[in-house]
């Protein structure tokens, strides 16, 4: 049935559908209300046969009815969980709600919002978008006391929030509304599922003494029957198991959680119960298998990265329909994916990416979860300071969540780090507000403003213009390193430049510059130069007994007290890019170790953002450079064609003339018919050439006017008539109806069938050349023109039916190398049929000859 339909919709786009009259007849009414019935009510019960009612309403044509739109919204889960057809579904979940607004109706809009905020939205809109569709199918569906979608949807809109990062105060009181209305209609599945939800919130959210535990009656397999107020209803294992394992993924026991996770991926991720869950489960079972293949064996290991590939092959598909709900967590796949490959320049990347993914999106626990990945590879490659930077971040993120559980797992095993801060100012306003106010986790003296690493990190990561990166960059350098000015050089086709300046004398905002070294005074040369040769950090920390310095004028102009310079290296190339440069004129030894490492650390990230921009510059110009010489390609073989039809046009000419006039000299017109022939035939082969460079050069202005068909297909009969000569091939024409006037290109139009009514006149030695036209012959489906070219020739295989669209191809074999020629003709017509939004088919056999069809939209026009 779903194929039919699709089958039925395939021409048909949802703007046509949205169009549509509304349907009067009663007794079509009457059937439109019995399907609709029948599918609301066998929705729990039996869901395929509420699909198949949906799809038979579809499928009865004549207009639309206020149960359309539920009806195109079931197509649209249809579409997506069935076929995959991400992108369709999409397209018809919003015909769905258009149609909804347009027809409104009460009932039909609980199970609209329900199907498309809980199953088809979260596929390409944001969580918390589809979040408020499923609260208007509760807040209907309870005005109308609809108790089964309005519990459904409650269900659903609590798996929404824990799926989005919502507090977990705000899921607990969700389920337990859930849970409430559901005792109430004695739905006991929906009673289980949300005293599963409140067994794994509880779980999280209170701290345990020793040890934190998910058995017994916190969160046990086995324990799989729930009682709730005199309601005992058993839990879905399936959801048991899911959901012990996010928690213990979340609490960082990885091992533990692997083995509940494969027991689902071998039973099919598809029975899981929602969208979220599908796309949970393969981000966890990704990080479930990079922490195994921490601990393993070589050959283990390999096996258990081409796994963790495809989880990310999958989250990428997924990112690339809905980026605002899967992006975060493809990028953190890939981090980790880039640290067990030891790639160290494309790993802080996607850790950067995934958290700001996160952070742009609002889903605080895959912050959480980012920072806290990206914090053990940073202490892990001894960026002590960077990764207790992510580590305090990450526990504020769980705060905010409402993790206390997971707060409390952090503190206990990174006691050390976590409590240095902690013993700071301000730390613990910082932790019990939750939120990131800049300034309210900066501290004087040795330690380093952690907002403004953070944002240096994300901006470095973000920025894609080189010039906005070097102004954002040093502004946020010299805040993390609490300095008075600073620099940024950059190397330039063999000299360094200063790019980059920020001076509070010349004003709160760095300045761009363009200025070479040698000639700028803002800077000290010896010290940059140093590092820049030695690609090492340089730190004068009293420049008053400093020799290095005491040879520099700049450092007593400027009063210098400390000054450092960092060299931009890149961990694959021997040269530094550039240099930065900070200065303190206020205390000596303001560059601690701590601060060095930092900075060391944020130089690093800023080289590879500096590399990246200057990569994708020289991209785009090498794409430039290669479009220019396309196009110049195009335009010469353009005026090449142009040169060429002119004198040739003048010999076929001069050959008919000749041939009429000597018809009596029997070698004469021999003569003259070949250079006829040879003529027509290189003709050809140059318009198809031009054909073919005004479609690769994107020349697709169409100019639509009135085609009159049965003319159009008498002047393609008329153009094959000359290869038919001396043949025993006959050429006939037929349109069904002969008036049949379309509106189209009529170029594009006209070449397509005189390319295939010229070849099939070529390949057919006996017999005949067929060219029909008629309109869709079935009812059900979109009107269209069918236009097609017979023929009784020598037919090609079907291995070859792919092939012979190709440009400069041509089928082998001995009977096809007799007839000469560049292949270039159904290419063509393949590219004008992709204009005209037509089909092109061909059917053929060898030795049956061949039927090529265009198919294309009926747009009716008068003559």
């Amino acid at each position: 049935e779903l194929a039919r339909v699709r089958l039925a919709l395939a021409h048909r786009s949802p703007e046509q559908l949205l169009a549509q009259p509304s349907l009067v007849e009663p007794a079509a009414l009457l059937i439109a209300r019995l399907f609709y019935k029948a599918s609301g009510a066998a929705f729990i019960v039996d869901p395929q046969m509420s699909a198949i009612c949906a799809l038979r309403l579809i499928r009865r044509d004549g207009g639309l009815t206020v149960y359309s739109a539920a009806a195109f919204a079931t197509y649209s889960l249809l579409l997506g969980q069935v076929l995959s057809d991400l992108r369709g579904m999409e397209r018809y979940g919003q015909l769905a709600l258009a149609l909804l607004e347009r027809r409104p109706d009460a009932g039909v809009s609980i199970l609209v919002h329900f199907l498309y905020g809980g199953m088809i939205g979260f596929w390409s809109r944001p969580l918390r978008e589809c979040a408020e569709h499923l609260r208007i199918a509760c807040a209907r569906g309870e005005e109308l006391g609809d108790l089964t979608l309005t519990i459904a949807a409650r269900g659903l809109l609590v798996f929404n929030l824990l799926s989005s990062g919502a507090p977990l105060g705000e899921v607990a009181r969700a389920a337990e509304e859930a849970r409430r209305v559901a005792h109430r209609a004695r739905h006991g599945a929906t009673v289980a599922n949300m005293t599963l939800i409140l067994r794994v919130v509880h779980a999280l959210q209170v701290p345990a003494s020793g040890e934190l535990s998910l058995s017994g009656d916190g969160l046990d397999e086995d324990a799989m029957t729930v009682e709730y107020k005199g309601l005992r209803a058993k839990l879905p294992r399936i959801s048991v198991t899911h959901l012990r394992a996010f928690a213990l993924m979340t609490l960082g026991r990885a091992r533990e959680a692997l083995p509940l996770i494969e027991a689902i991926h071998a039973k099919g991720r598809r029975r899981l119960i929602n969208s979220y869950w599908v796309v949970e489960h393969a981000f966890l079972r990704a990080l479930a298998l990079v922490d195994a293949a921490d601990r393993a064996a070589p050959i283990p290991r390999a096996r258990l990265l081409w796994q963790i590939e495809r989880e990310r092959r999958r989250l990428r598909r997924w990112a690339q329909s809905c980026p605002a709900n899967v992006t975060a967590k493809l990028a953190l796949v890939e981090a980790e994916l880039a640290r067990l490959r030891g790639d160290h320049v494309a790993s802080p990347r996607r850790y950067e990416a995934s958290i700001r993914a996160a952070i742009d999106h609002d889903l605080g626990h895959d912050e959480a979860l980012a920072r806290e990945r990206a914090a053990g590879y940073y202490l892990e490659r001894g960026f002590d300071e960077i990764g207790a930077l992510h580590l305090r971040s990450a526990r504020l993120a769980h705060d905010r969540w409402g993790a206390a559980a997971k707060v409390e797992l952090l503190e206990r095993h990174h006691a050390g780090i976590l409590r240095a801060r902690d013993d700071t100012p301000g730390s613990e306003r910082a932790s019990r507000t939750g939120t990131r106010t800049r300034g309210a986790t900066h501290v004087s003296g040795s330690e380093i403003d952690l907002d403004s690493v953070l944002e240096a990190a994300e901006f470095f990561a973000r920025s894609d213009e080189l010039d906005r990166i070097l102004q954002g960059a040093i502004e946020a350098l010299v805040a993390c390193a609490s300095a008075s000015r600073g620099g940024l050089i950059l190397a330039d086709v063999g000299h360094l430049k200063l790019r980059a300046l920020l001076d509070p004398d010349l004003g709160a905002s760095a300045q761009a510059l363009d200025q070479r070294l040698e000639e700028a005074d803002a800077v000290p040369r010896s010290l940059i130069h140093l590092s820049y040769r030695t690609s090492e950090v340089v730190v004068v920390g009293d420049v008053g007994d400093s020799p290095l310095a005491a040879r520099d004028p700049y450092f007593t102009r400027q009063r210098v007290r400390a000054a450092a310079c960092f060299p931009l290296a890149l961990a694959r190339e021997g040269a530094a890019l550039g240099v930065i440069y900070l200065e303190n004129t206020l205390t000596p030894r303001a560059f601690t170790a701590a601060r060095v490492r930092v900075i060391s650390a944020l130089a690093s990230q800023l080289a590879i953002a500096v590399e990246r921009v200057r990569l994708l510059r020289a991209l785009r110009e090498a794409t430039q450079v290669a479009e220019e010489a396309s196009a110049a390609k195009s335009s010469f073989l353009l005026r090449l064609s142009h040169e060429l039809r002119t004198p040739l046009n003048v010999i076929i000419g001069y050959g008919d003339y000749l041939r009429e006039l000597r018809e009596d000299d029997e070698e004469l017109v021999e003569i003259t018919s070949a250079i006829q022939s040879s003529g027509r035939r290189l003709l050809e082969s140059v318009s198809r050439v031009l054909d073919l460079t005004g479609a690769a050069a994107g020349d697709s202005r169409l100019a639509a006017a009135p085609v009159v068909v049965a003319a159009l297909l008498a002047e393609a009969r008329a153009s094959i008539e000359p290869l038919l000569v001396d043949s025993r091939v006959t050429a006939r024409v037929r349109c069904e109806p002969p008036d049949l006037v379309i509106l189209a290109d009529r170029y594009r139009l006209e070449r397509i069938v005189a390319i295939l009514a010229q070849n099939a006149a070529k390949f057919t030695r006996e017999g005949a050349v067929a060219l029909e036209a008629r309109l869709s012959p079935d009812p059900d489906a979109a009107t269209h023109v069918e236009l097609t070219i017979i023929d009784t020739g020598i037919g090609i295989s079907s291995e070859h039916h792919g092939q012979i669209f190709e440009a400069f191809t041509q089928v082998d074999g001995a009977v096809t190398r007799e007839h000469e020629g560049l292949g270039l003709g159904l290419s063509v017509c393949r590219h004008f049929a992709a204009e005209l939004g037509a089909q092109l088919e061909v059917e053929s056999a060898p030795g049956q000859g061949s039927r090529f069809t265009v198919r294309l939209p009926y747009v009716p026009a008068t003559r």
